[in-house]
């Protein structure tokens, strides 16, 4: 007899163990939409019966899973936004919202497809998966600045602007900063410079991967407040990823820097958008290191070649741009640079015309 939670379960146990929680949350969160629309009544767009009693009948005719999935994906857009007691929820113009967006459900169909293959039902015609989908539109993220973060850390109470200020000179994803320990750190020298190294362990990455990554100058003073008097296998940051989350969007609200993209019910400014500014800041000087650092590990693994003094001699170049506070003197450095290489021109086209002079005397 068809058991599919018990051949998921036996799934999980063998190959899921290793996954990051998040990842987990969202396979569960596409297979219960996936439930839930074979569950839906046939006038909603649904099947009216278990996933377990359509499975059989997909393979006893596989091209039926391409009309599967478009009506999977039909019902999916044609659902509404709506808080717990079933109400619709409209934006301020009076329109009703996607229950999700199509990205999200193409991360789904990601798991989706995945459970499918295991059930021995394949996804091989690519061009009719692409026509049900269609494309979706991309939109360009707002990056923040180093005068929003300023009013951010400001607005926050001292165990958020701790978090804010180490999120943002190391790129960490918020999991990953609230599981970081006492014992992951340690201090590393380069050039008469000193800089905390963070070993991030792989087994509280998302890509299952260990790496390393710095805490900027600035930031120091803020993670030996979060340290002292702690014991080798205490967290650093003693706060749930809900309370960070939460936390962050306090101080969001208080700063007055709240505001949603049009296309979306997001935040311009979230706990990632100190990642992305730390990878945007960091791609000044290499394009690449900031990626690195931050855990994006695809065509990257020049750097795992490098030495951790090397990382931090990297580091060191592009830290300048992470800084947030007293960025009257960078600008000001930034001006005599600018002076100075201009003088360098001008020097390099008096010397070429010196030659030029000598050379026509001869």
């Amino acid at each position: 007899m068809f058991d599919s939670k018990k051949i998921r379960k036996e799934h999980k146990e063998k190959k899921s163990s290793g996954l990051a929680e998040g990842t987990l949350r969202s396979e569960k969160r596409a297979l219960d939409s996936l439930k839930r629309f074979c569950l839906a009544k046939e006038s909603e767009g649904g099947y009216d019966e278990s996933l377990e009693s359509i499975i059989p009948k997909i393979k006893k005719d596989p091209d039926v899973v391409y009309d599967f999935i478009d009506d999977f994906v039909k019902f999916e857009k044609k659902r509404q936004r709506t808080n717990r007691y079933g109400v619709l929820i409209k934006d301020e113009n009076g329109n009703t919202i996607p229950a999700i967006s199509i990205n999200t459900l193409k991360l789904r169909f990601i798991y989706i497809r995945k459970f499918l293959d295991e059930e021995g039902i394949k996804l091989d015609k690519k061009s009719k998966v692409k026509e049900i989908f269609g494309k979706s539109e991309k939109h360009q993220r707002i990056g923040v600045t180093h005068e929003q973060i300023e009013s951010l850390i400001l607005a926050s109470d001292r165990r958020m602007q701790a978090a804010i200020m180490i999120q943002s000179s190391t790129g960490m994803r918020v999991g990953e900063l609230r599981q970081i320990r006492i014992k992951d750190l340690e201090k590393l020298e380069f050039e008469g410079e000193t800089r905390y190294k963070i070993n991030i362990p792989a087994k509280i990455t998302k890509t299952k991967t260990g790496r390393i990554t710095f805490v900027s100058k600035e930031a120091e003073p803020y993670l030996e407040w979060l340290i002292k008097d702690r014991k080798p296998d205490d967290v650093i940051l003693n706060l749930c990823q809900y309370s960070i989350l939460v936390g962050f969007q306090r101080g969001v609200r208080k700063a007055e820097l709240e505001k949603k993209y049009e296309h979306s019910t997001h935040n311009t400014i979230t706990s990632h958008s100190m990642r992305a500014f730390f990878i945007t800041q960091m791609g000044k000087v290499d394009g690449f290191f900031g990626h690195q650092m931050a855990g994006h590990s695809y065509n990257l693994d020049q750097y795992d070649r490098y030495t951790d003094e090397e990382k931090l001699e990297a580091y060191l170049k592009g830290e300048k741009h992470l800084q947030i506070f007293n960025r009257v003197n960078q600008k000001q450095m930034k001006n005599l640079e600018r002076q100075l290489e201009e003088q360098q021109k001008t020097i390099e086209i008096l010397q070429e015309q010196v030659l030029k002079t000598m050379v026509h005397v001869k």
